[in-house]
Formats: structure tokens, C-alpha cells, sequence
């Protein structure tokens, strides 16, 4: 199998997965919104797995130009064959946990003096 027909093979199976389809039934010259019945959400869901699959980004402004099965095929052939157009741009990996930024401790009264709601501090008790 060559890449270019892998690069083809991987792209319709992401799309009869995403439609539910039988693979066989998607062509080249088939239109992503019009004849495959994507709609916004769907196309940007089948752009993420794309870029999953093929461990790329796609930049917004390429989207654009991605119309037709064949317009992505062609696309991703010259991404990773390292066509003169644009070069891979790989996928930043995720980092391990996200470090939030410290935040600073609620103070426990309000600007008007009452304690908030969620003060969890029981009052001081004098002991006897």
C-alpha cells in the first residue's frame, strides 16, 4: 500500500466513523458539507481526529480551502510528504497536569462586614 492510498484509506474511515457510513461509499469528489451532510460541529470534530490521526495541525486559514474527501486527501499527502507548500506543523504536546496560578485566600468577611456564605469556620468559643 502506498502512502498516498494510506493517506486516503485513513481519511475515509475517519469519515464513515464520524457518519456512519460503509467507507466504500466515500469518494474523492465528494463535497464535506454538501454531499456528506457535515455540518460545523461535525467538520470541526472530523478536523481534530484528522489532526489526532495524523499528528499535525491544521491551520484555520488551510480549512478554508478543505472542501471535497479529495481536497483533504491532497491536503494531508502534501503535509506529510513534505510537499513544498506548507510544512507539518506538529502538535504541541499536552502537558502533563495544568498548573493553575496561586490565587489569593477569600477573606472571610464581605465588604459590608458580614461573613460570606461559604466561610466553612466555625465562630471562636470561649471555654469556661
Amino acid at each position: 500500500m502506498t502512502a498516498a492510498t494510506a493517506v486516503a484509506e485513513k481519511v475515509r474511515s475517519a469519515l464513515a466513523r464520524e457518519l456512519k457510513r460503509d467507507p466504500t461509499t466515500i469518494a474523492p469528489e465528494q463535497a464535506l458539507r454538501e454531499d456528506l451532510g457535515l455540518n460545523s460541529l461535525d467538520a470541526i470534530e472530523l478536523m481534530f481526529k484528522v489532526e489526532e490521526e495524523f499528528d499535525l495541525e491544521i491551520p484555520d486559514a488551510d480549512l478554508q480551502r478543505l472542501r471535497t474527501v479529495g481536497d483533504l486527501v491532497s491536503y494531508l499527502e502534501e503535509r506529510l510528504g513534505g510537499g513544498a507548500t506548507t510544512p507539518a506543523t506538529p502538535v504541541p504536546p499536552k502537558p502533563a497536569a495544568a498548573a493553575t496560578p496561586a490565587r489569593p485566600a477569600p477573606s472571610a468577611k464581605s465588604r459590608t462586614g458580614r461573613a460570606r456564605a461559604d466561610d466553612k469556620r466555625s465562630p471562636k468559643r470561649s471555654r469556661t
